[in-house]
């Protein structure tokens, strides 16, 4: 009779790291050619000789929460350019190459292009997490990849309550935030199955910050301040324990402020979506990230 298979002993390995992770999901679109749908047969049902195989979309959801340690893998992963900690972005989209092992088979995933990095912390157990929606340049090679990873030195990720938000000049309560880098990824099969020209979308580059704050007097200037003008404000969320530090430092914060909800029993909570802009030659945002305990 057919066993179990664990996921307790499933792993990945990112441009030759090993990584912990907490979910991986295969959204990969397989088609079908089908021109049924556009000649007569003289049949009400399609024949298996009229179909053939259509292009593939390898897409991949990945979900970590990520030690400050593979925080160093995950940015260069999602498009920033390292300088003695400082990480800015490099115009470009950029990939990682990605092994699965899923315990029956270790599977080469080739290389996984970065189309949404999701940054979410709240209050509760649950650390800071990184989401990683990719599409991929070849179809998963089913018990064809090679585990050879090294695994980076591990330290626990960071909690949400070492978190400080500042925003409008001030550092702000919160109890959550969401921060979404958006390359809008643009691909072209080019004549192949699979997709082999990856590059940023139409509408650019686009970052967005959602917080969950109060809604207070001390509040009040996060509604106020963005109706009375759309000038933009520098803001930051700054994560430290020990020795290990990230900084997530952007550049000019644009809100479409809306009134919060009222609503019995509910704490009356504001929350506020941002869009973050550049200026010049300063992009919308800089990481700057010391791992080291």
């Amino acid at each position: 009779m057919p066993g179990l298979s664990s996921p307790t002993f499933a792993r990945i390995q990112v441009d030759g790291n090993w990584m912990c992770f907490k979910r991986i999901q295969d959204k990969t679109n397989i088609s079908l050619m089908d021109n049924n749908d556009e000649v007569s047969c003289g049949k009400f049902y399609h024949t298996k000789e009229k179909v053939d195989e259509g292009i593939v979309v390898p897409k991949l959801h990945f979900l970590f929460q990520p030690s400050p340690e593979e925080l160093d893998i995950i940015l260069p992963w999602i498009g920033f350019t390292e300088t003695t900690d400082v990480f800015a972005l490099d115009g470009a989209v950029s990939s990682a190459p990605v092994i699965l092992d899923r315990v029956a088979t270790v599977d080469d995933l080739g290389n996984a292009y970065v189309d949404k990095a999701i940054f979410r912390g709240q209050k509760g157990r649950s650390p800071l997490s990184v989401e990683l929606i990719c599409i991929c340049d070849q179809v998963p090679d089913i018990d064809g990849g090679t585990w050879s990873a090294s695994a980076p030195t591990h330290t626990a990720a960071y909690p949400f309550h070492r978190a400080v938000l500042t925003a409008e000049g001030s550092a702000r309560e919160f109890s959550s935030f969401v921060y979404v880098i958006d390359n809008h990824l643009a691909v072209n099969h080019n004549g192949n199955r699979v997709p082999t020209a990856f590059e940023i979308g139409g509408p650019g580059q686009t970052h967005h910050l959602g917080i969950d704050t109060p809604y207070t007097s001390s509040e009040t200037v996060l509604l106020t301040n963005p109706i009375a003008s759309v000038a933009g404000a520098a803001g930051s969320i700054v994560f430290t324990r020990g020795g290990q530090s990230t900084t997530f430092a952007f550049h000019n914060m644009k809100t479409e402020a809306n009134p919060p909800d009222v609503a019995k029993p509910e704490e009356i909570r504001l929350k506020t979506f941002y869009r973050i802009y550049g200026s010049g030659s300063t992009h919308p945002v800089q990481i700057t990230h010391d791992p080291v305990a």
